[in-house]
């Protein structure tokens, strides 16, 4: 079979509904249909997301292809996409994304404006499905998958880096750093894997054109969730750091100190300073614990987080 530019690559488990739509949208391209494909790859869903897929390959897009993964595990699941993709740029984006019409063009017109760049990413920008609460302020949107690096065509500087939700890469620089590390999640699956295109010198860019919404439930618009999200960002930065410098000092009781201090400002503020406090206050000290709780286990663990070892592939 002949080689295509993309292979669109969206990792999915139990959302049908969402993905239905997003291969929709993805089918309206104005990028040539006989130039890309659309991997789907099902992470042990347990829905209809295969009779969904199996549906529209049928009676929308012959160029729909789908893979099942039963390891559940977004890394684990686009590694799937990429191995058995086509084409010569891997995009990813989510199964609840709606890209603009022009997605993959200006995608292609970026590749095309820095040869030199081995990947790309996207601006994302939030699609609430309700109204957005008064207390979510616009430093906390990027938990909910919100980009916008630059207002132009750009090369980027690590450790600014696309978001898993919007990007693409050859494929076969993407096979030949190993792809997502597996055992990486909550939030640092994308940061893992640009920082070992920055180990190798590699050049990533960036465009606001190439741009996709994000679609917001209500479920996600609840200080728990974020509270949540910000304790395994914690405990995953831990371990990113342990991967890439397995010597570092964590500096356990700097870290103490500091979320105490941060955490009776806080209380002060609640009690004393009301304009001078805002949620985002306790979102970073939910990260200050989750990195805590990481250190610990890690001190408790019969087993250090294995060192990744690099090598400069790009020399």
């Amino acid at each position: 079979m002949p080689k295509l530019k993309f292979s669109v690559v969206i990792i999915t488990r139990n959302r049908a509904n969402y993905l239905d739509q997003a291969i929709r949208n993805l089918v309206k391209q104005n990028y040539p249909k006989d130039n890309f494909e659309i991997i789907v790859v099902d992470n042990n869903s347990d829905d209809i997301t295969a009779s969904v897929v199996i549906d529209l390959k049928r009676n929308l897009c012959d160029s729909i292809q789908y893979a099942f993964e039963p390891k559940i595990g977004m890394s684990k699941a686009r590694n799937k996409g990429a191995t058995v993709a086509r084409g010569e740029i891997l995009a990813f984006i989510d199964d609840d994304a709606i890209p603009s019409s022009k997605w993959l063009d200006d995608y292609c017109s970026l590749f095309e404006m820095f040869p030199e760049i081995v990947a790309a990413g996207g601006k994302i920008e939030p699609l609430f499905q309700c109204d957005k609460p008064k207390w979510l302020s616009d430093e906390l949107l990027i938990v909910l998958g919100h980009l916008n690096i630059s207002d132009k065509e750009t090369i980027l500087s690590f450790p600014d880096h696309p978001f898993g939700g919007n990007f693409s890469v050859k494929k076969e620089i993407f096979m030949k750093v190993g792809g997502f590390i597996e055992d990486i999640k909550h939030c640092n699956e994308e940061k893992a894997f640009f920082y070992k295109l920055y180990l190798n010198n590699y050049k990533v860019g960036y465009s606001p054109k190439a741009l996709v919404y994000h679609q917001i439930p209500t479920s996600r618009l609840r200080k728990i969730f974020f509270l949540k999200r910000g304790i395994k960002q914690g405990m995953s930065n831990v371990k990113v750091k342990l991967l890439f410098d397995p010597i570092k000092n964590l500096g356990f009781k700097i870290k103490v100190n500091r979320f105490l201090l941060d955490g009776l400002l806080i209380f002060r503020n609640i009690l004393f300073c009301r304009d001078k406090y805002s949620f985002s206050q306790f979102y970073n000290l939910s990260i200050q614990l989750g990195e805590l709780l990481g250190i610990m286990m890690r001190r408790f663990a019969k087993n250090e987080y294995r060192s990744f070892i690099h090598t400069n592939e790009a020399s």
